[in-house]
């Protein structure tokens, strides 16, 4: 039997992305693997040390850019959580 417990399913994407630094210096390229509303989990390029947070972006022309933080990683494979924005009021 097969448990479960994630708040939001998982969806099977497998995307070019691009992962930068805060500063904007790239980091490594990397494809998806899965994606939630939550989080994602990538194939790095290579196997690399990772900063804390760091920007994922998955679009060719950068349009659609998400600041993540790891959340565990076991050689080329990260999963990541989406960090929300804050809300300016």
């Amino acid at each position: 039997m097969s448990y479960t417990f994630r708040k939001f399913d998982r969806r099977k994407l497998k995307v070019h992305a691009l992962l930068r630094h805060l500063n904007g210096q790239q980091l490594v390229e990397a494809t998806s693997v899965d994606f939630s509303e939550t989080g994602a989990k990538l194939t790095l390029q290579s196997a690399i040390a990772m900063p804390k947070q760091f920007f994922l972006t998955l679009s060719i022309n950068e349009t659609v850019q998400r600041k993540c933080e790891l959340v565990w990683k076991d050689g080329t494979l990260i999963g990541v959580r989406f960090i929300k924005a804050a809300l300016v009021r």
